[in-house]
């Protein structure tokens, strides 16, 4: 597989990876410090998820893939893969490495995180690590979940001597 290379510069690049890529490698910055908790006037706190979120995972990346996913993939494409990719895996959920945004009702409106196998299987090659499943609600986009969430995966991969991501 082609990847498209991204190097951070810092905890969040500036830098778009191609949605229609097949594979995208980012090499983990040197520095990250997000909080756990947003501090706007409608927070949501940030924690590792576990098996009874299977849920409300699988309902937010059901409303979040086909609107966010839309202008990158024609229907065609896309319409079909949706059905397997808005399922969430429940060892992925309580691997430790998933993370899901949490309003004060208890309502989701982010998920994301990463581990060290390749999707799909057992692999694992030294130093990489695979981001994995990640998903903002539509109507909670660009207020910082996924970048709270991608700060955390990033953070936990670095201490486990992650050193890039693949992003599939």
């Amino acid at each position: 597989m082609t990847a498209a290379k991204v190097e951070l510069i810092d905890s969040f690049s500036k830098s778009k990876l191609p949605m229609n890529a097949q594979s995208s490698e980012v090499a983990l910055s040197t520095q990250s410090s997000l909080p756990w908790t947003c501090m706007t006037p409608t927070s949501y706190l940030v924690r590792k998820s576990d098996a009874s979120d299977l849920a409300a995972v699988t309902e937010l990346l059901q409303v979040s893939y086909p609107s966010l996913m839309k202008s990158a993939y024609d229907s065609a494409m896309i319409d079909p893969a949706l059905k397997l990719m808005t399922r969430a895996n429940p060892k992925l959920l309580s691997s430790g490495t998933y993370y899901v945004a949490e309003m004060e009702d208890g309502s989701l409106v982010g998920c994301g995180g990463w581990t060290r196998e390749h999707p799909g299987g057992e692999t694992e090659q030294e130093g990489v690590g695979h981001i994995r499943h990640f998903g903002t609600h539509p109507d909670w986009i660009r207020r910082g979940i996924g970048r709270a969430i991608y700060g955390l995966c990033e953070d936990g991969a670095r201490a486990a001597g992650i050193h890039k991501f693949e992003c599939y």
